[in-house]
C-alpha cells in the first residue's frame, strides 16, 4: 500500500507524531435524574446536565510505530481545515488499539483516545 499524503492530518501522542487517515470526535455530557419520589402518579422524570464531560477521539492512522496504551500523555491534532482541536495539549489515554500490517509495509491501525477534561 502506498499513499502520497494524508491531506495534512496528523496527531501527536506521548511526544510522537502519527499520520492520520481519518478522525472522529465524540463529545458527551453526563445527565442526572433529579426527579423526586413524591411527584405523584403520571409525573415526568426530570434530567439536568451534569458537569462531567467525556471526549473520545477515534483515529485511523498509518506509520512505522503505534501509540502506547500504558501511558497518560499530551494529545493534539493538527491538520488542514479539519476543525478538530479537541484535546489540544490535554492529557489523554489510549483506551483501544487495533493494528494490522503486511511484510515490508507500514503499520495501519485504529486507536481510541479518552481526553481528560479536568
Amino acid at each position: 500500500m502506498s499513499f502520497e499524503n494524508a491531506q495534512g492530518i496528523s496527531f501527536t501522542f506521548d511526544g510522537k507524531k502519527y499520520t492520520a487517515t481519518q478522525i472522529a470526535v465524540t463529545r458527551e455530557r453526563a445527565e442526572f435524574d433529579v426527579s423526586t419520589t413524591d411527584l405523584g402518579s403520571g409525573s415526568l422524570r426530570r434530567f439536568r446536565k451534569g458537569k462531567i464531560k467525556d471526549t473520545s477521539i477515534k483515529v485511523d492512522w498509518i506509520g512505522a510505530t503505534f501509540p502506547p496504551t500504558k501511558v497518560t500523555a499530551a494529545f493534539s491534532i493538527a491538520g488542514t481545515d479539519i476543525g478538530a482541536t479537541d484535546g489540544a495539549g490535554k492529557p489523554a489515554i489510549c483506551t483501544g488499539l487495533s493494528i494490522t500490517g503486511n511484510a515490508g509495509d507500514l503499520i495501519r491501525g485504529t486507536a481510541t483516545f479518552k481526553i481528560s477534561n479536568d
